[in-house]
């Protein structure tokens, strides 16, 4: 990336009146952003050398409760108080206005740099005529940009249309799966392709104190064979299958889930789970907040991740899951769904081993492995958490876009005194 793909040419740069000038960012997602940890990943690595402020909505059944560190900036538009879903299109259009309205004034205050996430917002920033306005301007797209992945709306639908067609615009467009990227790039207009920033947790130099064992425990279970999931319940992750699958585990092994869960679809796993005698190894545990996710898989001998890859958004997510790079960050070795970039990212560096989704017996027999082999899931566990530490992990995955924002920086802020952190360019090549 050069310095003139982010600074018009013949554009003079402003110099700030004085060196110790704190750059500013402005994240935006017009969603909650505590349901997306690499919008909270970001934040808080931005924070560290310049002044982060997210701009985010509220939904009717979202948490108020906010997980981003005391110095990041918040402005928070809600949808108000509703006890449905089904607002009307006036109320739904009136919060729209007013989110324009916040991103607006967002952009009014100057920031340096501005990521937006997802249609609405991006569509918002890449409005913006580059030449009225001196900003780094980063798209970051969590789902590959069809509407059948994001709630059904008019005004969604017209942003998708906008940000596709408008996307070359962005100076940088970040997406969580190479294969991803290049789909994007084939459908859009990009002159480059979108840089991978895989979903992978913060470092965690050492792994924290389980909550989860003393939460067995507590409920009479003293299993220490323990096959976990984590993460949203619902058809799209085999859950059903998983739970045929028990038939072929060892009699002593339990299952436990984490995670939200529609009520009609508990009770159709529970019929399900009755049917299949094992009423006393399944255990839900529910959602717990995402600082506690970890912890509630501590203690786990392995991790489960299957993907509906008939989805194009499935398919291509092999850097896109957070599971499978949590259940690395901790070292439990996991069985996994194949797909584009399954094999070179989990199973040659011996991390997981790929299970047959449609196959109740293959899913079974893989997650066995695991159970009854210790030396197996020892050493793939190991080689997990090396993998976490070196690569596998959110500032190593940023720290391309960080080189990036580096140079615009630098270069229209030369005389700053607080420079961003970048790393040897070893560690970025091997991270890439």
């Amino acid at each position: 990336m050069t310095v003139t793909s982010l600074i018009k040419e013949g554009s003079k740069p402003k110099y700030p009146k004085r060196c110790n000038y704190v750059p500013k960012v402005l994240l935006a997602q017009r969603a909650c952003v505590e349901l997306f940890p690499p919008v909270l990943h970001q934040a808080a690595i931005l924070n560290e050398f310049s002044t982060a402020t997210i701009l985010d909505a509220l939904s009717y059944n979202n948490s108020a409760a906010i997980q981003t560190p005391e110095n990041v900036n918040r402005i928070r538009v809600s949808l108000g108080q509703v006890s449905s879903p089904y607002t009307s299109l006036l109320n739904r259009a009136n919060w729209l206005f007013q989110y324009a309205k916040e991103f607006r004034k967002g952009i009014f205050a100057g920031p340096d740099v501005v990521v937006a996430y997802e249609p609405e917002a991006a569509s918002l920033l890449l409005s913006m005529k580059s030449r009225d306005q001196k900003i780094m301007r980063v798209v970051h797209l969590h789902e590959i940009p069809w509407k059948e992945h994001y709630a059904a709306s008019i005004t969604g639908s017209l942003a998708i249309r906008y940000m596709m067609k408008h996307l070359h615009r962005a100076d940088i467009v970040i997406v969580p799966d190479r294969h991803r990227g290049e789909f994007i790039q084939t459908t859009t207009r990009l002159n480059r392709p979108p840089i991978t920033v895989m979903n992978c947790p913060r470092i965690l130099p050492t792994t924290p104190e389980s909550l989860l064992i003393p939460y067995l425990r507590h409920r009479g279970i003293t299993a220490n064979r323990i096959v976990h999931y984590q993460g949203a319940v619902n058809p799209d992750h085999y859950i059903e299958a998983i739970i045929k699958s028990m038939r072929f585990w060892p009699k002593d092994a339990v299952f436990t889930i984490v995670g939200d869960i529609d009520q009609q679809y508990l009770g159709q796993l529970k019929g399900l789970i009755a049917q299949e005698g094992v009423s006393k190894r399944v255990v839900f545990i529910g959602r717990v907040p995402y600082e506690k996710v970890f912890q509630y898989a501590v203690g786990a001998t392995v991790g489960i991740c299957l993907l509906d890859t008939s989805r194009k958004n499935w398919e291509f997510s092999a850097g896109a899951s957070n599971k499978r790079f949590e259940y690395a960050a901790l070292g439990i070795p996991q069985v996994t769904n194949n797909g584009p970039g399954i094999q070179e990212l989990f199973v040659d560096v011996g991390i997981a081993s790929v299970a047959d989704p449609d196959s109740v017996e293959n899913i079974g027999e893989k997650i066995t492995q695991y159970l009854l082999n210790e030396f197996l899931a020892t050493d793939a566990g190991l080689k997990a958490r090396k993998l976490h530490l070196h690569c596998y992990n959110y500032e190593a995955q940023f720290q391309p876009v960080i080189e990036a924002v580096s140079i615009y920086l630098e270069s229209r802020y030369p005389n700053l005194k607080q420079r961003v952190p970048v790393a040897l360019p070893e560690k970025l090549n091997n991270c890439r």
